[in-house]
């Protein structure tokens, strides 16, 4: 099933609407899979494409991530910010060879540590975790290391 962009961004403004206890809910769940046991999950869910139940297990994974990462209209991809931030490489590794869910788990670490907080394009991070598995993984080591290139480095201004 291919989900809409504006679904992503839906989501997230449903999120903003939360209210702070609801929020930090979300916020503590230890891991995607705790998601279901969360009543603000459900409404978050509630009214959106996100709520059909063959959806629900990524539709966690999204929520898991919307307290640390938020919207910006043609961000950059996760895996450049990750690396503009400084992250290392080792951390980056942690996440891809990691299974589900722990790979999610240690992916969140890693956004957390981005201070003061992660921004991104959620029509893109969206999919990228809707679709979570091993191509988006190796989707997000791609953009880490392709923003590394000196190729895609700008020319400094005289």
């Amino acid at each position: 099933m291919n989900k809409p962009q504006n679904d992503y961004l839906k989501l997230v403004e449903r999120y903003q609407q939360l209210d702070n206890g609801q929020k930090a809910m979300l916020r503590r769940a230890t891991s995607p899979d705790d998601m279901t046991g969360i009543a603000a999950f459900y409404q978050l869910i509630s009214a959106t494409k996100f709520q059909l139940k063959q959806d629900e297990k990524q539709a966690a994974q999204l929520v898991y991530f919307l307290p640390w990462v938020q919207q910006r209209a043609n961000g950059k991809p996760l895996g450049r910010s990750l690396h503009e931030h400084g992250i290392s490489e080792k951390r980056l590794f942690l996440v891809v060879r990691r299974e589900s869910p722990d790979d999610l788990i240690q992916l969140r670490r890693v956004v957390q540590q981005i201070k003061p907080i992660a921004y991104a394009d959620w029509s893109d991070l969206g999919n990228l975790l809707f679709y979570w598995g091993k191509k988006n993984k190796h989707q997000l080591m791609r953009d880490f290391y392709i923003s590394a290139s000196p190729h895609l480095q700008e020319p400094p201004e005289d």
